[in-house]
């Protein structure tokens, strides 16, 4: 079984000298003082087939904010990768295979003794320079998907080069990346941010819809779907927008062109659904050739629409797409076709599509119709979500859409990787999720990613290596499946290995956040801390201001810890001179009569 088991690291980012074991049944350790690397078996006992037949292992990276987590998820996505510089760093990684152990080995690290404690083959491969010595291809085995779900408009070094040539070797499902392929950030012109984010959304929720209604999506999903699928227009592609853009082509003349197409928008521009389909993939079109295509014939062409529909009132699908230098148009008439024999029937009443879910043969045939048009990313219709109920208008909660796009990507993923053996990597998912389902995240994740897979290839091998805050993680596995990291004074990371001498599979979640690790202030929020304290700092004050006596007391009612609670009323009547027993009473007498006089009133409403 192919399987990442251990990183030594010289440099990156806050790692410094650090090493990371991956495999619980492995313990290895680098030493360049003594240029020896010790490859031992663990003393845990492993448990075959532990997180299922399809999961090779599962490790999870959990520390502070600062502490590595991401950095080291980062470096190990740059080593799959094989970006520009990434094989340039001095770092040793070692891979498990079916026969033997793989070290590769930076050639700037000497290597005197290598020594290890069982039987099976350790072969050493060294590269330098971004390439191995013998000048042959670097290969892992494994095909490596990076999943994040952070956005911050921010992309790593080694996801730019060769963007539009991910390989079957890596695969980032990232919402940088996702968010930078959609927008196109290259070939955009102009202002194109808010553009760019509409059609990242539109792009993921098509993603999601056509992971539940045709690869059997909905059937791994266990909250309620929503009833509809809304097909709607983006309004920007009109001729104001695409006036903007060929102006700023200050290569090419346009001549009478913008005027053109101002007067050919405002004749077109109609109500209803299917009318605004039909304008807004007509100047989507325009506008896709007039920036390639721009000169002599091509403008006659749209003197001769704007004559037609302006000057003598003409106006029909044919005459609108009848230019020459329109492509695909054998498949935009079917398309339309569709649209007005079809779909019509599920018009809304907000000039919208809303097509029940339940339709999967009619959303299958809408996609592929809809994506022949090869509109790219001057892409007019949005796609949401919408449940029948109208109190529940907005579709899905943001974390049902984090764990949907979560699903839809994989999916996406696994039909590139196909049967080879795969590590993923998922960059603190659960974040955005209830803490129930941050209970539930892992028991998901290992019994639904090897569904997602093709059912073709029956044996599956994935490993997968997650960070986290959360100790719901860390209760759902072994000690030694676990790798927890801290920061040095200076800000560099280090492994901590005595944090949890105690085994923490199936740990207490309230006995893992009273660790120190977790909370090393306590388990109250800092904002109540400081209300409670700000009361006892009243109570021990000879001098307080007895006009907010009042206050506090309201504020010792909030506390929902009884023991903090008590103590504190008994500190504010003894400040007081109240007889706190006493008090006590009064108080259940009057909890007593106010019962008394509602059940009264109960009784006289009846």
């Amino acid at each position: 079984m192919t399987n990442l088991i251990y990183i030594w690291i010289e440099n990156f980012k806050n790692i410094r000298g650090q090493e990371f074991n991956f495999n619980p049944a492995y313990h290895i350790t680098f030493s360049k003082e003594e240029k020896k690397l010790s490859l031992n078996l663990s003393q845990t006992t492993s448990i075959p087939n532990f997180f299922g037949e399809d999961i090779v292992n599962v490790t999870a990276i959990i520390g502070k904010n600062g502490s590595g987590k991401s950095n080291l998820l980062e470096f190990i996505a740059e080593c799959y990768a094989k970006s520009q510089g990434s094989w340039q760093k001095p770092f040793l990684l070692a891979i498990e295979k079916k026969d033997e152990i793989i070290i590769y080995k930076h050639s700037s690290i000497t290597l005197e003794k290598v020594e290890k404690q069982f039987e099976k083959k350790v072969g050493i491969i060294e590269f330098e320079k971004g390439k191995l010595v013998d000048e042959k291809k670097i290969s892992l085995d494994q095909t490596c998907v990076y999943y994040s779900n952070f956005f911050d408009g921010e992309l790593k070094l080694f996801q730019i080069p060769d963007r539009d040539k991910q390989s079957k070797e890596y695969i980032d499902l990232s919402t940088n990346w996702k968010t930078f392929t959609a927008s196109n950030f290259a070939d955009f012109i102009g202002d194109e941010e808010s553009k760019s984010k509409l059609n990242y959304r539109a792009i993921e929720v098509r993603k999601q819809l056509d992971f539940i209604v045709t690869r059997g999506g909905s059937n791994l999903i266990d909250f309620e779907l929503p009833d509809y699928i809304e097909i709607s227009v983006l309004t920007y592609l009109n001729s104001d927008f695409i006036i903007k853009r060929i102006l700023e082509q200050q290569s090419k003349d346009y001549g009478e062109v913008p005027e053109m197409l101002r007067e050919i928008d405002h004749k077109i521009d109609q109500e209803g659904i299917y009318n605004q389909i039909v304008c807004r993939i007509f100047f989507a079109k325009i506008y896709e050739n007039l920036v390639k295509y721009i000169d002599g014939p091509s403008i006659a062409n749209i003197r001769g629409l704007h004559e037609k529909i302006v000057k003598n009132n003409e106006l029909n699908i044919d005459i609108l797409f009848n230019i020459p230098f329109f492509n695909h148009s054998d498949q935009l008439f079917k398309f339309l076709n569709f649209l007005r024999t079809t779909l019509y029937k599920f018009e809304g009443e907000n000039g919208n599509y809303l097509i029940p879910i339940t339709e999967i043969k009619l959303i299958h045939d809408f996609f592929a119709l809809y994506g022949n048009l090869n509109l790219d990313y001057n892409d007019p219709i949005w796609f949401d979500w919408k449940f029948k109920n109208s109190l529940n208008n907005g579709g899905l909660s943001s974390g049902q859409k984090a764990m949907l796009t979560f699903y839809s990507r994989l999916k996406e993923a696994w039909f590139e990787i196909g049967g080879n053996p795969s590590i993923l990597l998922i960059d603190e998912a659960e974040l955005g999720y209830h803490p129930e389902w941050q209970r539930q995240f892992l028991q998901k994740v290992v019994k639904i990613v090897p569904q997602i897979m093709i059912p073709s290839h029956p044996r599956k091998e994935i490993q997968i290596v997650i960070t986290s805050h959360s100790p719901f993680l860390a209760s759902d596995l072994p000690r030694e499946n676990i790798i927890f990291l801290d920061q040095n004074e200076d800000g560099t990371c280090r492994v901590e290995p005595q944090i949890f001498q105690e085994k923490t599979f199936g740990a207490n979640i309230h006995t893992l956040l009273a660790d120190s690790f977790f909370l090393h202030k306590g388990l109250v929020g800092e904002f109540a801390k400081l209300k409670i304290q700000m009361i006892i700092d009243w109570i021990n004050d000879e001098k307080a201001d007895k006009s907010v006596q009042e206050e506090i007391r309201n504020l010792i009612d909030k506390i929902g810890e009884p023991i903090v609670k008590n103590r504190l009323l008994e500190a504010y009547y003894e400040k007081l001179g109240i007889d706190a027993e006493l008090e006590k009473i009064e108080l259940e007498i009057q909890r007593l009569q106010d019962r008394r006089d509602q059940l009264k009133n109960n009784q006289e409403d009846a």
